[in-house]
């Protein structure tokens, strides 16, 4: 698998497919009430996604977290409290991106390797943080629109 970010899409580059567009599942925020249900749908699907999580949520969520990292879907970083980033000095965002860390360790033993920064807001700071950074090209704007017809034209 290799990830071309010129045109910031996932392609599969094989004998058969290259240069395929692909949809990556992710969802940003959780874990949540909802989230039991995503991996639930998920699963009877034979799918999977990148759950990107806040810390100040994760430990409030530790059986959820423990199942999800046991599914065939992956855990990012998604901070520890939703600020942007960019905005933060080197220690602030240390403390921001450390802080979901420890906490993700301490439920499964295992570091994070993946960072969506919230609002899609980056910076050299970031970048050099350690982590893969996960950004995305296509905002759905499932938070403001709440229906699907539009959440579906939207992407489309």
């Amino acid at each position: 698998m290799t990830i071309d970010f010129n045109d910031n899409v996932f392609s599969q580059i094989d004998n058969n497919k290259t240069g395929q567009k692909y949809i990556a599942f992710t969802y940003d925020d959780g874990p949540s009430k909802y989230t039991q249900e995503l991996l639930k749908i998920l699963e009877n699907n034979n799918s999977s996604a990148t759950f990107f999580m806040l810390g100040n949520r994760m430990k409030n969520y530790e059986e959820l977290v423990k199942k999800i990292k046991k599914s065939n879907s992956e855990i990012g970083n998604h901070s520890y409290s939703h600020k942007d980033l960019t905005s933060l000095n080197k220690l602030e965002l240390e403390n921001e991106l450390n802080s979901t860390n420890i906490i993700y360790n301490a439920i499964t033993g295992e570091n994070l390797k993946y960072l969506r920064p919230p609002y899609n807001y980056y910076n050299d700071n970031i970048i050099n943080s350690g982590y893969e950074i996960v950004t995305w090209n296509i905002d759905t704007k499932d938070w403001l629109l709440k229906d699907s017809d539009k959440i579906y034209n939207n992407v489309i």
